[in-house]
């Protein structure tokens, strides 16, 4: 099972790639940012939402493409975070 930190809206860790989650129109999304990563948009439309377990596959793709450590999810509301896509580990502080 994957484990997932969390981070800060708009303070993506430089060894990372995000998956921000959010409710939109009845359902549960995410999308995917690489701010660390030139060629991430190869991979990314920007402000695209798809269903979470699609953004996280994505998220890995990216990862592995631009050789960064780990995924990172913002969530605003972690009541909206399923189990089966992971362990969320409230880690505010993964700078």
């Amino acid at each position: 099972m994957p484990r997932f930190e969390t981070c800060p809206p708009h303070a993506a860790p430089p060894d990372a790639v995000v998956v921000n989650i959010w409710h939109a129109l009845g359902r549960v999304v995410g999308d995917v940012a690489c701010a660390q990563c030139p060629n991430a948009s190869e991979y990314l439309v920007p402000d695209f939402p798809r269903p979470v377990p699609l953004a996280l596959e994505r998220a890995e793709e990216v990862r592995v493409h631009c050789g960064l450590a780990r995924i990172v999810i913002s969530i605003a509301d972690p009541s909206l975070w399923k189990a089966e896509w992971g362990a969320l580990l409230q880690n505010e502080s993964v700078n």
